[in-house]
């Protein structure tokens, strides 16, 4: 008879806020597509853990980042993205 060891060594990982966002918004999210406009954009609903979103309007962050008001992503002091306002005034429906 064989045995395998399974058992990690060491502690086990923390996983990355990144992850438990994205394991959290696949877990909750559903998408409909509500075209009303001309305008070319995306209107595309997502349903997040703090309601529905404009999906266009929903940025993944990396982990240990900070995001200033003006849009500013920073990792470790150094600036990694600027994220633009959301093209909408609206809130999305439902």
């Amino acid at each position: 008879m064989t045995s395998t060891n399974t058992a990690r060594r060491g502690p086990k990982p923390a996983p990355t806020i990144t992850a438990l966002l994205m394991a959290l918004m696949l877990a909750t999210t559903t998408a409909d597509t509500v075209l009303t406009s001309g305008d070319g954009l995306d209107r595309t609903v997502v349903y997040t853990p703090g309601g529905p979103a404009w999906a266009i309007c929903v940025h993944e962050v990396p982990n240990g980042a900070t995001v200033s008001e003006d849009g500013v992503v920073t990792v470790n002091g150094a600036v990694v993205e600027t994220i633009g306002p959301c093209p909408f005034t609206e809130p999305p429906p439902g």
